[in-house]
């Protein structure tokens, strides 16, 4: 297939070779007698959800509003998270009406890795670190996005707790929806 990278090499026998254990033969059984060896390359996997509950009601023309709940990033092998790009696809103009949009962030480092434990601390003055910088001038349309850089790392056993922070300007009027998505 597309991922299989041949990787040929002069095998010697009498002192193992590259793959003898020593002392004669050379090849291990299963290798093919012209020494090919076939490594499949997985690219890796990050696999991101939700968790907790969406916050009910947002003031109009208050700042720092937690969105609520979290997006949560696994990954069974060790990796980096350097970019996030989240939609906003409610009622609401977004690229008008939400504006300082903030994505703060920790690693759930506790069995079952899932950020069920987690939680935001404070959305005016959270202890959890920020991720990429705050963006300043709203999503990119009414429906739009917002993409933050930086870099955390994640593994199997330490999943990052992703939360979104906004503040809803005076233009946004009662029943408009906020939907946020990665």
């Amino acid at each position: 297939g597309d991922n299989n990278i041949a990787i040929t090499g002069a095998l010697s026998g009498g002192d193992g070779g590259l793959f003898g254990a020593g002392g004669g033969g050379g090849l291990n059984p299963g290798l093919g007698a012209n020494g090919i060896i076939i490594i499949i390359y997985e690219p890796l996997t990050v696999t991101a959800a939700t968790t907790g509950t969406q916050t009910a009601t947002m003031e109009v023309s208050a700042t720092n509003q937690s969105v609520g709940g979290a997006f949560s990033f696994v990954s069974a092998a060790p990796l980096s998270i350097t970019s996030i790009t989240i939609t906003e696809g409610g009622t609401i103009d977004a690229s008008t009406n939400l504006d300082n949009i903030k994505l703060y962030y920790e690693n759930d480092t506790s069995n079952p890795y899932d950020c069920a434990s987690e939680s935001l601390s404070s959305p005016s003055s959270p202890t959890e670190s920020q991720f990429g910088s705050t963006d300043t001038d709203g999503f990119s349309a009414a429906n739009g996005t917002a993409t933050f850089s930086g870099s955390v790392s994640i593994n199997s056993t330490s999943t990052m707790c992703v939360y979104t922070v906004l503040d809803v300007g005076a233009g946004a009027s009662a029943d408009q929806t906020i939907e946020i998505s990665l």
